[in-house]
């Protein structure tokens, strides 16, 4: 008889009056019939216990392998990202921004008032650096055209926010004549903030 067996064994199989007429006849029948039970019972509960060691096994085994998977789509995700910034330009330094952007003001005829020192912010993959700009363009074109060629350049620029309004400044001009006459000038007002990012690789 193996587990199997035990495990398949049906009680109600068993012939009471049959066995209780052998042990009255045969006491030593009952010794073993008690014997048998008892190590029917003991391999009843190795088995029992087998069964329930073998539930949690699987349990474990289930959990390592979600947790494989999780750990396997993290490092996926983290070499795709990883990949990703190796793609991307690495930025400019901080001390050749102002040099860009008034390359860029120069050919819009933007006229730069005033900037800020920069001031940078250190991020896990990356660090941005920021500066503030007072300018003056001539006209709304000449100040899209300055805003794109910011946005559009390969060294990671950006313009975060600006805002503007119109100023008329009086300049004095002379006629042949000599004679002096006013004339009004009109020129755009525009404070911007140009952030720069820098990728860590």
């Amino acid at each position: 008889m193996n587990l199997n067996d035990l495990k398949n064994f049906d009680v109600k199989n068993i012939n009471v009056e049959f066995l209780k007429e052998n042990f009255v006849r045969k006491p030593e029948n009952a010794v073993k019939a008690l014997l048998i039970l008892v190590s029917f019972l003991f391999m009843f509960n190795i088995f029992s216990a087998k069964q329930k060691e073998a539930r949690e096994l699987k349990t474990k085994i289930t959990e390592m392998e979600d947790k494989m998977e999780s750990i396997n789509n993290y490092q996926k995700d983290l070499k795709e990202l990883n990949h990703y910034i190796e793609s991307l330009s690495a930025g400019i330094p901080d001390y050749e921004i102002i040099d860009k952007l008034s390359d860029f003001a120069e050919k819009r005829n933007i006229h730069i008032l005033s900037f800020s020192p920069a001031k940078s912010e250190n991020e896990k993959f990356y660090r941005r650096t920021m500066i503030d700009l007072n300018i003056s363009a001539g006209s709304y074109k000449d100040l899209a055209l300055f805003i794109y060629d910011i946005e559009s350049s390969p060294f990671n620029l950006r313009v975060d926010q600006w805002t503007g309004q119109l100023a008329t400044d009086l300049e004095s001009i002379s006629s042949d004549q000599a004679a002096k006459q006013e004339t009004k000038k009109q020129s755009i007002q525009v404070q911007v903030q140009i952030g720069a990012i820098n990728f860590k690789k």
